[in-house]
């Protein structure tokens, strides 16, 4: 009786009562909460499964010794509207009049989140919260006052600071929205609250002060003089460069010009790597005198890669290395070698690149 009950569906309202029952006594939380959560999946077992799932991590983590920075890249699906991804032209703005309240109920709907990982013992491996993965992606295409701004649809390898003012006023509302009711629930917790960004802009302009760690992102694409951009163009044929777009290009020739242009372009690659981080930190420092621990998890770039038989990792490798290695020798709090947040499965088989970075990385900031 007692697995029937588990996998049983919600064919009458003492089954909802029941099955609600047994989701409060499973993972800790209210009747309302645990009502929601069974009509939503409709199963006790879905829902029982999904608690596992956390568990599950929780167990990996403390054996790897594998710790948590916690962020949301489907905000738009946690508002209730549609994802605004780059190539999505059919989603939806939220009217400057509402967007106090859609960014408040996205931030309480992170604290349900985090209550029940609390409860399952994930939150004691978090070692930052972030509300929002790159703030501005999302904000320059469903946030109406920052549309208003003229900034429209930022994406990831943004090199140069924004200084934008009228652009920082509006972006410390809507970070004072998304932060302040999870900066209250994980405070209990001693987690520091994180701003994840794209990188080219005034953190302590951008931020209230309840913000303890900037991310900085910063994955540009390679330098170019006029042979390589011509040859590019060649190559591309108007076609993004992107997952979509390589699959209509030439990715040998692709590769061979972009190791050429890394190559013969190197110290201007290197040099704009330290010359950003180096400005990154200059705009971590509030003005009460409070600093932003700076952190680095969407590194070096570009953003975007082939990962494809035709396609070489050489010089993606010499940058990405030398590029960490510049980062380890400034005040930066942590560290990533790539980007790992793109499908990048034969770069993530290179243990040795990986041990040898972090080793170096972890003896510099000894």
């Amino acid at each position: 009786m007692g697995n029937k009950m588990v996998i049983m569906q919600l064919t009458n309202k003492k089954l909802v009562v029941r099955g609600t029952r047994m989701i409060m006594e499973k993972h800790g939380i209210a009747s309302n909460e645990a009502r929601k959560l069974l009509l939503k999946h409709g199963s006790v077992k879905k829902c029982w499964s999904i608690g596992s799932r956390l568990t599950d991590m929780r167990h990996i983590d403390a054996v790897d010794n594998i710790w948590l920075g916690l962020d949301s890249w489907e905000k738009g699906h946690m508002m209730g509207h549609k994802t605004p991804l780059v190539l999505d032209n059919d989603r939806s703005l939220i009217p400057e009049a509402q967007e106090e309240k859609a960014l408040r109920d996205f931030a309480h709907t992170w604290v349900k989140a985090l209550r029940l990982m609390r409860e399952e013992g994930i939150l004691e491996r978090a070692v930052w919260v972030a509300p929002m993965n790159e703030v501005p992606h999302f904000a320059s295409r469903s946030i109406e006052s920052v549309r208003k701004t003229g900034v429209l649809d930022q994406n990831e390898g943004e090199a140069i600071i924004d200084k934008n003012q009228l652009l920082n006023d509006r972006y410390l509302l809507l970070n004072l929205w998304m932060g302040e009711e999870i900066k209250d629930e994980i405070g209990r917790d001693n987690i520091p609250l994180s701003y994840s960004s794209l990188g080219g802009e005034q953190y302590s302009k951008r931020l209230p002060e309840i913000y303890d760690v900037a991310d900085v992102h910063f994955m540009p694409g390679v330098i170019t003089n006029p042979e390589d951009s011509k040859e590019f163009a060649e190559i591309t044929q108007g076609h993004p460069q992107d997952f979509q777009g390589w699959e209509k290009m030439d990715l040998k020739r692709w590769s061979t010009v972009w190791d050429r242009a890394c190559r013969n372009n190197y110290t201007g690659m290197l040099t704009r790597v330290r010359d950003f981080l180096t400005s990154a930190l200059d705009n971590c420092t509030f003005p009460s005198g409070k600093r932003l621990q700076a952190v680095i998890t969407e590194s070096f770039g570009p953003c975007f890669w082939p990962d494809h038989p035709d396609v070489s990792w050489e010089w993606y490798k010499h940058y990405n290395g030398d590029a960490s290695r510049i980062a380890a020798s400034m005040p930066f709090e942590g560290i990533s070698l790539s980007n790992y947040a793109e499908p990048l499965f034969t770069l993530w088989d290179e243990v040795d690149l990986h041990r040898n970075a972090n080793i170096f990385i972890l003896n510099v900031k000894k």
